[in-house]
């Protein structure tokens, strides 16, 4: 201004901290209380180092009480914005108080702080004001003494860890030239793999540990360098094995990397284009798509015992072959040690040693992208989100221990989006028909399109492209779907591939454009492979195809996350093992809704198996998972399936669901399939479903299900399914209360000789119901062994929250018990034709309270369990219940409904 201008000085103290000097720092202020509406331009300014103070002026330890204009440090006192040759100038900021209020926070990378770091470690900034629309009024800074307000503050990157190390040697060997040192020496930028008929290569990398001692877990990583294709493979991680000892004519462990050729790199099988001598052992495959995984993705593999490959000099030798190419010509790149812009190969030991917290914040840093953090967490380390939408698809690099997890923690507002940040333009297809919109999208292919929140019913353009097909896309995109029309699916959507476009159209022939529309790719929000102990914690994951993916991993903990609207939320996959599932929130949120009684529904059902990409579940358990997993306290609903525990591997045992709301669900609100070895099933509240539970073709069991609560399903709430083959396993289902109308529902195939399930057992559970057992064929079940249920009719209005609501009659209700003494089974059953409005049985079942009332014909009404199965019944040990006999059903009188989310 004319008169009164003012500049600041902010001082730094960094005594005692451990930061990186030469990574980039982030200064960031708060705005002050401002009265005025105006704009202007701050600058921000730094003490060089290296400041010696002239006669008069305050040294690098200034005092703020001592503080003049004409004493300050580097201050030009005859200007109004500029200061001496001892400061630099860092750069701009612009502001509007008009539209940035009270506490707004504005930042600037300074840079690396080894150009303004004093000899007494102290860092001073200052800031001026450049420009200024209005004259008048002062731009207030919020000060370290504010009393409501955060003052300045400088986020510094972390120090890397001592627990990292990087390659020290790094260089490749080529089939086809044998005896050559490729590129000449080994400066070369990018270490070439690959598998093919002529010019294979392999790349060695090695590390200097010499002063670690007895290092355990470690993850090696590496980075992609530019690569011109776009194809798949799978990479073979080597090792070379302790106490190597070269023949002749072969480098040793410590060998030179301008000497390396494929005839004389240590423990290479010289015949082979991707395997190696017996001097090496194979840690393991990363798969890689170059169309996905794009320059600087980070690759990385754990190694559970690195001491048994560290040689007597100190040096790890890692290698790098091709196991698989999908296309023979291209040559997959990884950035070597001497890569000008990509960071090279690093070892990562899982010590657990100076944990520490690297910020992600989309504005001011220091961390910008979630992936820039997860690429340098280590164990023990934490990564924590700040609020904020980011669209990433991330993956976990290093791994952690059981004492020192890596956790990823997002803040409240920290938002994983899933789709790709492109503006559709869409315009009307009448060529088509009418009502149907295209969008062109380049760069990706589209597969979950979202509308106002919600997950458009997709369909896979090669399943639906021939008349002969169970749906034909050029009819229903022009004239809706053959039973319903736009009742059932009320919109749909599929990728044009041949003209690169989306196709959509809507119930009421709705215009995209003026609805809020989001698109992904098939593509993981979360990927965890190959790293065990991991925690991600608080984050919102949002349209998305898939959520989170864990693979082979150990003791990964998903918790107090909303995944949502995600088609596929949590997949255990092949070698997940001992992981817990916890206090999550997980929807699909589909377009046509989740309901599964209105008949209209049911197209959609079909025309998504049919033409679509099948099932979608909140969580799976797939083939391959190793189990030992717990799913909890789970709030899941508006979804297709809700939990789907599914493996045939014979090592599957013990994993516990217990405590899960599964609300709206469009198939199986839960499937139990195969392999089941201990698996308990326990203590959910199920409603609102197709089916409750589908037990299907338990190959291998005991698979126990007790004190579960069903309400209003709309087909049975426990349904076994099992076809053409001898089902031996032990099936236990006791003390649940299931209100569906089938009891149980036997959806069995192949012929009466064929098919057994000799070990099912029921005892004291509860089925408030129309028909006790239900079948689709003309033979019934074989199980034996199963005593003690009640099952009482349920009559018009007794179960006042049914869509069904009413009797079906008494030639289902005499049927089912003509079935179930035909098996026979259940001969001490209690059958209960006429009850009242329910209160016979429970508290307050109109309100969903399905505890037993004190004058309930279930109390004591059952078998003493504790004595069935050597006692071994999870839930009935000895002294489970009170009184004379047991109570049937999911609860004992006195206990509450069980606390949910």
């Amino acid at each position: 201004a004319s008169s009164n201008s003012r500049k600041a000085w902010v001082r730094f103290d960094l005594t005692g901290l451990s930061f990186d000097s030469q990574a980039d720092t982030t200064f960031r202020f708060r705005q002050a209380d401002i009265a005025t509406e105006y704009t202007g331009t701050l600058a921000v300014w730094a003490l060089v180092t290296g400041f010696t103070p002239g006669g008069g002026i305050l040294d690098t330890d200034w005092d703020e009480d001592a503080l003049t204009w004409n004493n300050a440090p580097a201050n030009n006192t005859s200007s109004k914005n500029n200061f001496t040759a001892d400061a630099i100038k860092i750069g701009t900021i612009s502001f509007n108080t008009a539209a940035e209020d009270t506490g707004y926070v504005y930042s600037i990378n300074i840079g690396a702080l080894e150009d303004f770091l004093q000899a007494d470690n102290t860092v001073t900034l200052m800031i001026s004001v450049d420009y200024q629309s209005n004259s008048s009024p002062s731009f207030n800074i919020a000060s370290s003494e504010h009393s409501t307000l955060t003052g300045p503050e400088l986020v510094l990157t972390p120090a890397s860890a001592p627990n990292k190390f990087d390659a020290v040697a790094d260089h490749y060997g080529n089939i086809s030239s044998p005896g050559t040192v490729q590129e000449g020496n080994g400066d070369g930028e990018t270490l070439f793999v690959k598998y093919a008929t002529s010019n294979s290569r392999k790349a060695w990398i090695r590390f200097d540990l010499t002063d670690v001692q007895s290092p355990g877990i470690a993850t090696f990583r590496f980075r992609q360098a530019d690569v011109a294709t776009d194809y798949t493979g799978a990479l073979g991680i080597w090792t070379l094995n302790s106490g190597f000892t070269p023949g002749g004519g072969i480098l040793g462990t410590d060998w030179d990397e301008d000497a390396l050729t494929w005839n004389n790199a240590p423990a290479n099988n010289t015949s082979s284009k991707n395997a190696f001598t017996a001097d090496a052992t194979k840690i393991g495959v990363i798969s890689f798509n170059t169309a996905v995984q794009g320059t600087g993705y980070v690759y990385a593999i754990t190694v559970d015992d690195l001491s048994q490959f560290v040689q007597s000099d100190g040096s790890v030798t890692f290698m790098i072959a091709v196991d698989s190419q999908s296309n023979a010509n291209a040559t997959f790149g990884v950035a070597s040690s001497e890569h000008s812009t990509i960071p090279g190969p690093e070892l990562v030991l899982a010590t657990g040693s100076n944990p520490q917290v690297l910020v992600v914040d989309s504005q001011t840093g220091p961390y910008y992208t979630i992936q820039s953090a997860l690429d340098e967490a280590a164990a023990g380390d934490t990564v924590q989100v700040h609020a904020g939408v980011y669209r990433e698809h991330i993956h976990f690099v290093n791994t952690g221990t059981a004492e020192h997890p890596i956790t990823l923690a997002g803040d409240s507002g920290a938002i994983l989006d899933g789709s790709i940040d492109v503006s559709l333009s869409w315009t009307a297809a009448n060529d088509i028909g009418t009502g149907v919109y295209r969008a062109s999208v380049s760069g990706f292919v589209p597969f979950t399109v979202t509308a106002n929140g919600k997950v458009v019913t997709s369909v896979t353009e090669s399943k639906c492209d021939s008349p002969t097909d169970p749906y034909y896309w050029p009819d229903f995109f022009a004239n809706g779907f053959p039973a319903y029309g736009w009742t059932g699916v009320k919109g749909v959507v599929m990728w044009h591939s041949s003209a690169s476009e989306l196709l959509i159209r809507f119930d009421g022939a709705l215009n995209p454009n003026s609805m809020t529309m989001t698109v992904a790719p098939r593509q993981n929000c979360i990927a965890i492979n190959s790293q065990n102990y991991c925690v991600v914690s608080g984050l919102t994951i949002r349209n998305a195809s898939d959520g989170i993916s864990i693979a082979n991993s150990v003791g990964t903990i998903v918790e107090d996350c909303v995944i949502g609207p995600v088609e596929w939320g949590i997949k255990l996959e092949s070698g997940s093992d001992s992981c817990i599932l916890r206090n999550n929130e997980i929807f699909f949120d589909p377009y046509a809704g989740a309901d599964p009684f209105p008949e209209a529904s049911f197209e959609n059902w079909d025309v998504t198996k049919s033409v679509g990409e099948y099932n979608r579940w909140a969580i799976r358990a797939n083939q391959g998972t190793l189990g030992g997993h717990e799913i909890h306290n789970n709030l899941i609903h508006d979804h297709w399936d809700g939990i789907n525990l599914e493996s045939n591997s014979s090592q599957l045992a013990g994993n516990n669901v217990h405590h899960n709301y599964i609300y709206l669900t469009f198939d199986n609100a839960v499937k139990l399939s195969y392999v089941q070895e201990d698996t308990e099933l326990h203590d959910n509240v199920i409603e609102w479903g197709r089916r409750g539970l589908r037990i299907s073709e338990i190959s291998s069991g005991p698979l126990f299900i007790y004190r579960n609560i069903f309400l209003q399903t709309k087909g049975s709430g426990l349904t076994v399914y099992t076809n053409n083959a001898l089902q031996p396993a032990e099936v236990w289902v006791y003390h649940n209360t299931n209100t569906s109308d089938d009891a149980v529902y036997c959806d069995f195939g192949g012929s009466e000789d064929t098919v057994y399930v000799p070990n099912y057992h029921y005892y004291n559970n509860l089925f408030w119901c129309n028909r006790a057992l239900g079948k689709n064929m003309a033979y019934l079940p074989n199980w034996t062994g199963s005593d003690y249920d009640i099952y009482v009719r349920a009559r018009t209005g007794d179960r006042p929250w049914s869509s069904e609501g009413n009797s079906w009659g008494d030639s289902a209700w005499n049927t089912g018990v003509s079935n179930v003494n035909a098996v026979p089974y259940d001969q001490n059953a209690m059958w209960i034709t006429e009850i009242g409005g329910g209160q016979t049985f429970f508290v307050d079942s109109d309100n969903r309270d399905m505890a037993l009332c004190s004058d309930s014909r279930a109390r004591e009404a059952g078998l003493d369990l504790s004595t069935l199965r050597g006692g071994t019944l999870p839930g009935c040990g000895s002294g489970y219940f009170s009184g004379d006999a047991p109570d049937v059903g999911a609860l004992q009188y006195g206990e509450p409904m069980p606390d949910l989310p």
